[in-house]
């Protein structure tokens, strides 16, 4: 469970992003993981949704901007 954890934590931190990975020389390393589609798109889809509540309570966009 633990390489499942930092799979997600990579592909989240580079938005699902494969050639930022590759960019950064951590693209290989993410794909030995063997993650399923499916888990990307659950990853991302949750990603957007905690993104939009936090724009549903912040009434400052520019702070909320500075988060991303």
């Amino acid at each position: 469970m633990k390489e499942y954890e930092k799979a997600k934590r990579i592909f989240l931190y580079y938005n699902g992003n494969y050639y930022l990975m590759e960019r950064d020389g951590i693209y290989s390393d993410y794909k030995s993981y063997e993650i399923p589609k499916y888990y990307e798109k659950k990853w991302l889809y949750e990603k957007i949704i905690m993104l939009l509540f936090e724009i549903k309570k912040e009434n400052n966009v520019r702070k909320l901007l500075e988060k991303i």
